[in-house]
């Protein structure tokens, strides 16, 4: 079932209100060679991943944007039943390619090529398995004309982002001068535009749609769409505006653009061969007068080598600022390309851009075949060359090295707007691109920015510290002691013990050789109750008994468990003045030892001097 496709006549609106930024300066890059004569390029609607190299001898291959590369196997391969290019000039072969606006759902694409000197209308439909490879077997036959020569054989089909129609243009049959006045007969296809429905019929291959502008008993045909073409070997439609500019490839002295705007009902006549461009040959003894002919919208003479048109497109791409609405073409014998810009009415801003567009670097674009566009918009060259020399370029904005971080000779912002490459942090830049420099992080190597992890829920920051834990951990393992996935710090904060304080999980501490002599799991320290200062010997009451506890400490060299508790008057130090403060309270009304006294608990006094404390004894609570 057909699509609506809607007429974007807001954008026209908005270009007449809000004229577009000077343009800015262009240039070209080489994004596919070793080609052998290609002669236009394409891609599918929504399809950014790919451009579609059309070969002249009957091969379709597939340029990875991704990567700027071409894939080894070929999308279709039936150079065994095209005929041609058999020399330099042989105008047969495979022509034209268009993807129905629906081919990421329906897989179906259509060729134009000669068989023999007949030219063939094909329908195929992409593989099943793999959406790299065409299935060769697949092709439906739409329409077959004989012809009576071998050249003009138009070339371009497409479908209008209009009415979504399928449209054909073919050359007047060949020779010179259109010998059989095909341009102007109603009764052959030859030498005229055409318009099929592909996707509504029944038992044809196509069928004609009912607002055509011949339709009818007798003739013109029922396909013919427009009419008094010579060789329209390049004609596109504005993928905006829907308008068609044709490129129709002059006799002896003029070349020209015709144009129809997306409005038309359709039934122009360019004139051939009553018309050449716009001068009157009256080739066959047409009189320019009897006819009402449309005169092309720009022409040029065959100076300087010039000598056939090569068609091109109107850029819509969003790379360069201030091309949009121009449209680019090129003379085949002397390889110069020109722009200009039309609003329906004035051609303005004509100029060469052969010196702007040359590439450098010891290449030169020198058979310019045919103009392409991408799916972003962004335009192509097609240098035909020989049979392994053709090449591919792609016009560009010059500070491209700028815009474009990945090397693609995508700028960044077009890969973003449509999601080909990620900004999850919305910043302008390509995630790939800040890891692989450095400004960014991808610890868990997902591809992702670690930021937008966080944001997510994937992955945690226990700490706050606006780092991936794993990120922490994998540069210092030393900060998850009990290899628990979890930092340290977050496993304290969430409570796990630590009785002696020391900012480390006691079974770090323990791990790491702390006492445990009962073998209970837990450090001794933690067991032993909180002192009691002039308890000296830990036994959970004080008297006597601590007294000779810390003479023995002073002057046997006996054991200590905690210096605090020998401080007995919280002096800093531990000597004989200890037991007399403590014999002075317990037999002559002396005062009572610091605190913590007579309750258990800290020393929260400190010591005068400084140098005494739990810490310092590995018994200390």
């Amino acid at each position: 079932m057909r699509k609506a496709m809607l007429f974007l006549g807001s954008v026209m609106i908005a270009g007449a209100l809000f004229p577009p930024a000077p343009a800015a300066a262009i240039e070209t890059v080489r994004v596919a060679d070793d080609l052998n004569r290609p002669i236009f390029v394409t891609a599918p609607v929504g399809d950014y991943e790919r451009l579609f190299i059309m070969e002249q001898r009957g091969v379709i291959k597939i340029l990875n944007l991704l990567t700027e590369t071409v894939n080894t196997t070929a999308f279709l391969n039936i150079d065994t039943q095209v005929t041609g290019p058999t020399s330099a000039f042989d105008e047969r072969g495979m022509l034209g390619l268009a993807f129905h606006p629906d081919y990421l759902e329906n897989g179906y694409f259509f060729v134009h090529y000669n068989s023999g000197d007949d030219t063939v209308i094909s329908r195929f439909s992409v593989s099943a398995d793999d959406p790299d490879v065409a299935d060769e077997d697949s092709e439906v036959i739409l329409l077959e004309i004989d012809q009576p020569f071998s050249n003009h054989k138009g070339g371009t089909i497409a479908f209008s982002p209009v009415d979504g129609y399928l449209y054909l243009a073919f050359g007047d049959g060949g020779s010179g001068e259109d010998p059989f006045n095909n341009g102007q007969s109603e009764d052959t296809l030859l030498g005229k535009m055409l318009r099929l429905d592909v996707d509504d019929f029944a038992s044809d291959a196509y069928a004609i749609p009912g607002d055509n502008p011949f339709v009818g008993a007798g003739d013109p045909l029922d396909e013919i769409w427009a009419t008094g073409l010579r060789n329209p070997y390049r004609w596109s439609f504005d993928r905006e505006t829907g308008d068609i500019y044709i490129g129709d490839v002059g006799q002896y002295s003029v070349e020209e653009i015709d144009f129809q705007p997306a409005a038309s009902a359709g039934g122009e006549n360019y004139g051939w061969a009553c018309h050449e461009g716009d001068t009157c040959p009256s080739y066959n003894g047409c009189v320019c007068a009897t006819a009402d002919f449309d005169d092309p919208i720009w022409t040029y003479s065959h100076i300087g080598g010039r000598c056939s048109i090569t068609g091109g497109c109107v850029y819509r791409g969003t790379a360069i600022d201030g091309l949009q609405g121009t449209y680019f073409y090129a003379d085949w014998c002397s390889a110069e390309i020109w722009s200009f810009v039309y609003d329906g009415v004035d051609v303005t801003d004509d100029m060469e851009r052969t010196t702007e567009l040359a590439p450098g670097a010891g290449m030169s674009i020198v058979n310019i075949a045919g103009f392409g566009e991408d799916a972003y918009g962004e335009m192509y060259i097609c240098d035909r060359a020989g049979t392994s020399s053709g090449e591919i370029y792609k016009i560009v904005p010059d500070d491209i090295a700028d815009l474009d971080c990945n090397g693609n000779h995508i700028v960044d912002a077009t890969e973003i707007a449509v999601g080909v490459a990620i900004d999850c942090d919305g910043d302008g830049a390509i995630d790939e691109c800040q890891i692989d420099d450095g400004t960014a992080t991808d610890c868990n190597a997902n591809g992702a920015l670690d930021s937008c992890d966080l944001a997510g829920g994937i992955g945690t920051d226990c700490d706050a510290n606006a780092v991936f834990d794993a990120c922490e951990l994998l540069a210092n393992p030393a900060l998850d002691c009990d290899d628990n996935g979890v930092l340290d710090t977050c496993d304290l904060a969430a409570g796990a013990s630590d009785c002696d304080l020391n900012g480390v999980i006691d079974s770090c501490d323990l791990a790491a050789g702390g006492i445990d002599l009962d073998g209970n799991g837990v450090l001794d320290l933690c067991e032993l109750p909180p002192f009691v200062r002039a308890d000296a010997n830990l036994d959970g009451e004080f008297g006597l008994p601590d007294v000779l506890y810390g003479l023995s400490y002073l002057f046997s060299n006996g054991p200590a468990v905690c210096l605090d508790a020998l401080d007995i008057n919280d002096d800093g130090k531990t000597d004989i003045s200890d037991s007399i403060t403590l014999l002075s309270f317990l037999f002559l009304s002396g005062a009572p030892p610091a605190i913590p006294y007579p309750d258990c608990g800290v020393d929260l006094t400190g010591d005068n001097g400084g140098n005494l404390g739990c810490g310092e004894y590995p018994l200390c609570p």
